[in-house]
């Protein structure tokens, strides 16, 4: 079976970030860089109040800045808490 061509997709470095995958970055970039400020912040935290879309997204876009090492992401264990630092990037 045949296929037609397929578009190639660029290194994951060289895309452009969705802008709502900036405004996220450029929110978490300015609470790291408050003074004396938390340098964990917990995605529950950030979740609380958001339906169920809103924090799948948060989410996903928090996986993504991890991939482009905006931020760093750790799980102790399944189903805990993701705790969010600040990246080589950021």
């Amino acid at each position: 079976m045949e296929t037609g061509p397929t578009q190639t997709q660029q290194p994951i470095i060289n895309q452009p970030l969705e802008k709502v995958t900036d405004a996220i970055r450029m929110e978490l970039k300015s609470h790291f860089e408050i003074a004396g400020g938390p340098q964990v912040e917990s995605l529950n935290n950030l979740t609380a109040g958001l339906n169920r879309r809103g924090a799948a997204l948060l989410f996903y876009q928090t996986c993504v800045l991890a991939t482009r090492d905006f931020v760093k992401v750790k799980q102790n264990a399944p189903y805990e808490d993701i705790l969010i630092t600040r990246g080589s990037n950021m």
